[in-house]
């Protein structure tokens, strides 16, 4: 991919993967204290509600996996970048600063988890998610001929009472599913080949292994309404070291993704002009990063990571040709 559409290289040139995020506990990245019922909102997209998280806070979660024991100018005993992290993702010590060769957008939804009336829960998704993941090189839209691939995306939108799913699947009532409290009818079959496309992104983790019994595709306005009211809301207080009780004042409302979403983020690299033959080009900055994430397995993304929340599976893709 690139912004140019010549054969010559340019300074503009990029290339991307995909990044794929599951949640294996519950994630909370902030929008700070909101003004309804719940104290601490998580992160939406304005238009949809979807769940995302913003490419800022990504790619600091990511730069850490770069992280090594060093002091620096203003940060005598902490932790600082290696060279290859300072390559990669930016060099901010003072008088060496680098821009970064790495792009981060925001982490988009993918995949929802919502309770099921059988089968203990579904993962759910949408035309729009599906013709987004399409747009960033997720799913291939059409097929070789130019028509429009049907195998990978639905034909039509289900209407909010009804759902594409698997009619002799684990999460079946006859011909209906019961999601929440929502009781939705059977429209027609899934795209043959999506559930085993979205299954592939995170082969070895045991759990996104179940998704072609488990996947379930709604409305665009239906999954909009799920994730703004079933997401987890948590109560939090800080105790009194002393007497043990709550410290007065300190219990607040905390809203978190569940664990078992799938999100999706695109990773850009640029080339330079002239790359240094110590630097390398932007494809071996992507396989640079691919190989560490990979390797680790696990992202921590936003807050409460001393309790255990925000910790994610992640697989690096390419986008599809």
């Amino acid at each position: 991919m690139s912004d140019s559409n010549t054969g010559s290289q340019s300074p503009r040139q990029r290339t991307s993967r995909l990044l794929h995020l599951l949640t294996q506990t519950p994630m909370h990245v902030g929008a700070g204290f909101g003004p309804g019922a719940v104290d601490r909102p998580i992160q939406r997209e304005r238009p949809t509600g979807f769940p995302v998280i913003p490419g800022p806070t990504l790619k600091g979660a990511l730069a850490a996996a770069w992280l090594e024991a060093g002091a620096s100018e203003g940060n005598p005993a902490g932790m600082q970048r290696d060279a290859q992290g300072r390559w990669l993702f930016g060099d901010n010590r003072p008088g060496q600063t680098a821009p970064s060769r790495l792009h981060v957008s925001e982490a988009r939804l993918l995949a929802f988890p919502v309770r099921s009336a059988r089968g203990g829960f579904a993962w759910v998704t949408c035309p729009l998610i599906l013709r987004r993941y399409a747009r960033d090189g997720g799913l291939a839209a059409l097929k070789p001929d130019g028509t429009p691939n049907h195998d990978l995306l639905p034909r039509e939108s289900p209407r909010d009472h009804q759902a594409l799913f698997h009619r002799q699947g684990i999460l079946a009532l006859g011909d209906r599913i019961v999601l929440e409290d929502y009781t939705l009818f059977y429209r027609e079959e899934l795209p043959p080949q999506l559930p085993g496309a979205l299954q592939s992104l995170l082969p070895a983790d045991p759990v996104w292994t179940e998704l072609s019994s488990r996947l379930v595709l709604v409305s665009d306005s239906l999954l909009s309404y799920l994730v703004q009211t079933a997401c987890e809301v948590v109560q939090h207080a800080a105790l009194d070291a002393g007497s043990g009780a709550v410290r007065a004042g300190s219990i607040y409302s905390q809203e978190n993704v569940p664990a078992e979403t799938m999100f999706y983020a695109r990773i850009m690299a640029r080339e330079e002009a002239e790359p240094r033959p110590a630097q390398g080009q932007a494809r071996g900055a992507l396989d640079l990063f691919r190989e560490r994430m990979e390797k680790g397995g696990i992202c921590q993304v936003g807050g409460d990571a001393s309790t255990g929340h925000g910790l994610c599976s992640v697989a690096v893709k390419n986008p599809v040709a």
